[in-house]
């Protein structure tokens, strides 16, 4: 039995590995249009909506608990702490007038607009976190193995 996602949701291009993952729905329901026509939706007489739905969520949650995905985002997780960790540390070197070579770099990987450090640690961790969140994934892939090597 196939089932519809009835709540919002939204996917997820993971371009590191060419795969799509969703992020749990609030609920699940049958698809009444296609359930007809679609071998998969068949509903079992005695399978409450209920039962449906938390059967549903069984499954993917054990989808996204597999090894695979798991490795996948841990991934995705190294990639942004390392992005991070790099530009906020440049960023506070130039601040603090401590600039290494290194850093010169790293921030010239930066837009321009970021190149000149905020007052305040607050707003250069910020900012460099919004620029970061704003990376689309193929891009900070490309940083990192730029910054890694």
């Amino acid at each position: 039995m196939a089932l519809s996602v009835k709540s919002f949701f939204y996917l997820h291009m993971f371009p590191l590995t060419n795969t799509i993952l969703m992020i749990r729905p609030i609920s699940f329901d049958l698809n009444e249009q296609t359930m007809a026509s679609n071998a998969f939706q068949k509903q079992k007489r005695d399978e409450s909506k209920k039962k449906i739905r938390a059967k549903a969520l069984k499954e993917f949650d054990a989808f996204v608990k597999s090894r695979e995905v798991v490795e996948k985002e841990l991934v995705g997780y190294s990639i942004i702490a390392t992005l991070l960790d790099v530009f906020v540390s440049a960023t506070n070197r130039k601040y603090e007038n401590t600039l290494t070579n290194y850093d010169k770099l790293v921030l010239n990987l930066l837009p321009e607009s970021l190149r000149k450090p905020k007052e305040t640690l607050y707003l250069r961790i910020l900012t460099m976190c919004g620029y970061v969140a704003s990376l689309t994934d193929g891009f900070a892939l490309q940083l990192y193995k730029k910054i890694k090597g």
